[in-house]
Formats: C-alpha cells, structure tokens, sequence
C-alpha cells in the first residue's frame, strides 16, 4: 500500500467503479452527512457510515489503483458499494479543492498512530473503561467480548469474577433502562460464580451494597425485585 492516497479520482471514476446505482445512492449519504470523520493510519482511509446498521468503510492505493473494503453485504463480496462511493466523495471534497489529485483529507492534526501511542500510556483500568464503554455502543464488539468472557470464566473462574465485578458499576452509571438489564445480568454472572467458587454466602452481601448504592435508579430497583437468585 502507498502511504498516501494520491491517485488521481473523480466523480465520474467512482460511478464506473460502483455502478450507476449505488453511485446515486452513495452521493445520497454523502449530501445527508452520513460519513462520520475521515482517518489516515498506514497508508489507508477510513470512515464510519452512519446507516443501519453502521458501516466501516476502508479505501486505499494499491498497484496504482483504488482498492476498498466495506463491512456491509455487498462490500464484503468485493463490491465498490454505495458507502465506498460516499466515503470517495468525502474525500475528494475535502482533498481536493486545488483541482489537483486528492490527498489524506486535511492531514487530521490527530491519526491513529497518535492513538496508539495515548492508549499505550494508559493503566490497565482506564483501558479497561474505554473498552466497556465502546462495547456498551457497539453490538458486535459486546458480543465479542462476551464469547472471549465466557471461554475465559471456564478456564479461569476467579479473573471472571473480578471482571464482572468492574464492569457492574460503570453499567449501572449508564443510567437506562437497557443498561440496567445488562447490569441485572453481569450481577447474575457473579452469583453463578461464586457458587462455583464455594463462595454463595458472599453474593447476599455483595447484592445489598449494589442496592443501596444504586437505590436512586428506581427501573433497576425494579428489577432486582423481580430477581430471583435460586
């Protein structure tokens, strides 16, 4: 991959690459604002769209052409789909206002790299935060740490317990009716586990100070009152 995207593209390159369709479609979401903002790191763009359900868009050079990849159905299969075009029509808005060959859009003052080197100086228990926090938006990301969870509270039922433990609080301070539910479950997570652990008379104590902690949220009360923990 080349370092920077600096092939020379247009509107009339991107409607032959996706078809006039899809072309259409794209500039659509272009115009409705659906791209979220566009990042450079290796050599490669890359944006959200903001659709339902949410799609990540990735363009880059590679043997002196445009090469792309989308997480939607029709991007998988190879296709250049209607969010690779509105991602391309972002970027030549933003990359090419001299006329000339568009380029990263902007330089942003703030790339993944810089990221990385932020997340790199970062405790355990802030990066464990920004993870829960980002799982909470995002259905797939959730689902996946809860396999890797699961596979992790067999083989290691004591570090499962601790992690239940941590995520419950920063649920709960979500403050909806959703996350309470979630929460409703990590906390039966917990009582599973200290039964195995030889440790049940430990939950009755530890539910308490949930509830008094949390005695303002009344939805949750709600729902600890309809638990039941046999």
């Amino acid at each position: 991959m080349s370092s920077t995207l600096t092939i020379p593209i247009n509107r009339r390159a991107l409607r032959r690459m996706a078809g006039a369709r899809s072309y259409e479609r794209g500039e659509g979401y272009a115009a409705i604002g659906r791209i979220g903002a566009l990042s450079e790191h290796d050599g490669t763009i890359t944006a959200k769209v903001h659709a339902s359900p949410e799609n990540r868009v990735t363009l880059w050079v590679e043997d002196e052409g445009l090469e792309s990849s989308c997480t939607c159905r029709v991007g998988a299969n190879g296709a250049f789909c209607k969010h690779c075009v509105a991602v391309g029509l972002v970027w030549l808005e933003q990359g090419s206002k001299g006329g000339g060959a568009p380029k990263v859009p902007g330089r942003p003052a703030v790339t993944m790299e810089d990221v990385r080197q932020y997340l790199a100086g970062q405790d355990k228990n802030a990066l464990v935060d920004i993870l829960l926090e980002q799982a909470m938006d995002d259905d797939r990301l959730r689902r996946r740490f809860l396999m890797k969870a699961a596979k992790r509270e067999k083989d290691h039922a004591e570090d499962s317990l601790a992690s239940y433990k941590c995520q419950v609080e920063p649920t709960l301070n979500r403050k909806n009716d959703e996350a309470y539910g979630k929460a409703l479950g990590l906390l039966r997570r917990i009582h599973l586990l200290m039964g195995r652990l030889g440790r049940s008379c430990e939950f009755p104590r530890y539910l308490e100070s949930a509830r008094s902690a949390h005695k303002p949220k009344r939805n949750f009360m709600k729902l600890l009152e309809r638990a039941k923990w046999s």
